[in-house]
């Protein structure tokens, strides 16, 4: 649960947050998902559909160019 990781993972859908050096918390996660073979599946399937809605190549490219259109247009505001 630090950094960028909580706008990037939807609890018990696509992953489980855990604090910072909580070795428990973490153990706790692990066996869950090792005593329950459908939960393991559906995260694993809510991560794959995060990334690929999130992280395909078209979104991402978009997100470049609306970024780099935002700072060639700050750039010509300066001079």
């Amino acid at each position: 649960n630090v950094g960028g990781i909580p706008e990037m993972l939807y609890e018990r859908k696509s992953g489980f947050l855990v604090d910072e050096g909580d070795h428990e918390a973490w153990i706790k996660k692990i066996k869950l998902l090792l005593d329950n073979n459908q939960l393991a599946k559906e995260i694993g399937e809510g991560a794959r559909n995060l990334l690929l809605e999130k992280f395909n190549w078209d979104t991402v490219a978009k997100k470049f160019v609306i970024v780099a259109e935002s700072y060639l247009s700050s750039k010509k505001l300066e001079h």
